[in-house]
């Protein structure tokens, strides 16, 4: 898993969005655990500038489809 997930953080990032948004679940459980696991990973590699934003809007897109972070 580990080197999966690095593989995937040194893609461009719009890129890496893009793979996402188009294998999001459906059932909204699932898509909670996603941004669960999702979040440190977005947040890791994008610090700063445009990277940033992109994956705030990201993440604010799928708690808009009803996706609420785990706790």
């Amino acid at each position: 898993m580990v080197t999966t997930t690095r593989s995937f953080a040194s893609a461009p990032v719009m890129s890496l969005l893009c793979c996402i948004r188009e294998q999001l679940p459906l059932n909204h459980p699932d898509l909670g655990l996603l941004l669960y696991h999702l979040q440190p990973m977005l947040a890791a590699i994008a610090k700063h500038g445009k990277n940033a934003n992109r994956v705030a809007e990201f993440l604010d897109e799928l708690k808009g489809q009803g996706a609420a972070p785990l706790r």
